[in-house]
């Protein structure tokens, strides 16, 4: 071996043992970023032509299958966390047991009210009283079906933007392959490409949850878990169409909402798992679940309290105390009642209209007569109507069944949570460890200070030779 052999040999390991140092620096900096894959630079010897070590790239370690396992764990947390919020704001619009304020305590109110009028009934003070705890009922009632438009319309609009969001990173993942296989055709380290595109895979992967298969050439194919091809060379285009407002009548079935397209297929979206697949099942199933039993109760309110003449049962015209938007009560079936939930003009002071109407109907009567009045409290808890229920039992089933599914989409969150916890630091056990990272510093410490001392004395010879 030629001293000139020996210095470029030193002079390679110096330069080895600084990228060496960066790349232990990184991974020490980053031991506690999640999703963090610990890197090592790749040596090899440069061969008879060119004597010494060369650094032919950077690898990106970890393992696949907790990757995997840490992606479908913050997938399914994210699901049971959008519907969590989505239940918990629902049954706040209800009322909160402990002060008094539920649908079911409005209720009862309206029932005493109407009882106080019942044993008093030429009093107008207490048919007033009896026509705002009517209007207390209605607003909470429209307030809750609004709430649960305004909770469609956000679903509507995030699955809208999360749609452009993934078509967007599906992109990104697609060049990201074309420059890593180009970069390793030429050799060249492609350690911050393969990151960025894990990074962006993650991204994807709260969306909708990903499988992620290794194809040649360094390259990756992405499929959803219900099998869709997001990504396999070519990237899907993913498209969505968002309306300004989801009002109860608008239903994925009567075509009025839109499905999520991919490759202008339709997809059945809430089997997709992830942020889209809960926003999708907020818009057309939780949402509409509670919806379609806030109509049927405002109907059946709304028809039970109707009376009529009670010398004349089956004739004559009703005294209705709610009406919808103005229509009678026989006239409205369907989706949106709820909404349209209101007290009848003709008997609310607040529009001009006579509370006495409640006790006479529109036939007239006797200021002492509280024969409907009677028929109303009746009618609260009667069962003989088309729902086989009280109106008390139908607010409790409503209630309880969104405080049911609030408690059951909780406990999927904390199981979620646990085993997302759980992936993160088995993740986190094959990933960094710091203290074998400064090991291997000092290693390569030691490598440098030999290699600077091969230089060193390489130079005291040069110098001998020059002297003689």
């Amino acid at each position: 071996m030629t001293l000139m052999t020996a210095l470029n040999s030193a002079m390679s390991g110096l330069r080895s043992n600084a990228q060496v140092t960066d790349v232990i620096s990184e991974n020490i900096a980053n031991a506690l970023t999640p999703g963090y894959a610990r890197r090592e630079v790749v040596l090899n010897s440069g061969g008879d032509t060119a004597p010494g070590v060369r650094v032919t790239g950077v690898r990106v370690l970890g393992d696949p299958a907790m990757v995997s396992f840490r992606r479908e764990a913050e997938a399914d947390f994210g699901n049971a966390e959008q519907k969590v919020g989505f239940l918990k704001r629902i049954e706040a619009r209800f009322g909160d047991p402990a002060s008094g304020d539920t649908l079911g305590d409005l209720l009862n109110q309206f029932e005493a009210a109407l009882v106080s009028a019942r044993s008093s009934p030429e009093s107008g003070n207490r048919l007033d009283i009896v026509v705002h705890a009517a209007a207390d009922v209605a607003t909470r009632i429209n307030a809750t079906s609004r709430a649960l438009s305004d909770e469609r319309t956000r679903a509507d609009q995030r699955i809208g933007t999360a749609a452009r969001e993934l078509d967007t990173a599906l992109k990104e993942v697609r060049d990201l392959n074309l420059r890593i296989t180009e970069s390793l055709s030429r050799s060249v380290d492609v350690s911050d490409l393969q990151l960025r595109r894990k990074t962006v895979v993650d991204e994807i992967n709260a969306l909708v949850p990903v499988n992620e298969i290794a194809r040649e050439n360094g390259k990756i194919a992405l499929y959803s878990q219900a099998g869709h091809m997001l990504l396999d060379g070519p990237s899907a285009d993913v498209s969505f169409s968002a309306v300004a407002r989801v009002t109860p009548e608008m239903t994925i079935e009567n075509g009025s909402i839109s499905h999520l397209r991919i490759n202008d297929i339709e997809v059945d979206a809430a089997v997709l798992g992830g942020e889209i697949g809960a926003q999708f099942e907020i818009r057309d199933t939780l949402a509409t679940d509670i919806q379609s039993r806030l109509d049927a109760l405002a109907v059946d309110l709304a028809t039970r309290v109707a009376t009529r003449d009670p010398a004349q049962p089956d004739e004559g015209p009703e005294t209705s105390v709610f009406d919808f938007g103005g229509q009678a009560v026989s006239s409205i079936v369907g989706a949106g009642a709820a909404l349209l939930l209101g007290v009848n003009s003709a008997i609310s002071p607040l529009s001009g209209g006579d509370a006495s109407l409640l006790r006479d109907g529109l036939t007239g009567g006797d200021p002492g007569d509280g024969t409907r009045l009677d028929q109303i409290v009746k009618s609260l808890t009667s069962t003989e109507g088309a729902s086989g229920k009280t109106v008390f039992k139908m607010v409790e089933e409503i209630a309880s069944s969104i405080g049911t599914n609030r408690i059951w989409a909780e406990d999927t969150q904390t199981r979620d949570a646990a085993r997302l916890d759980q992936a993160r630091k088995t993740e986190a056990q094959v990933g960094v460890d710091t203290d074998a990272e400064l090991q291997h510093l000092l290693e390569v410490e030691k490598a440098y200070a030999a290699n600077a001392r091969v230089i060193e004395t390489i130079n005291a010879l040069f110098d001998d030779l020059l002297r003689i």
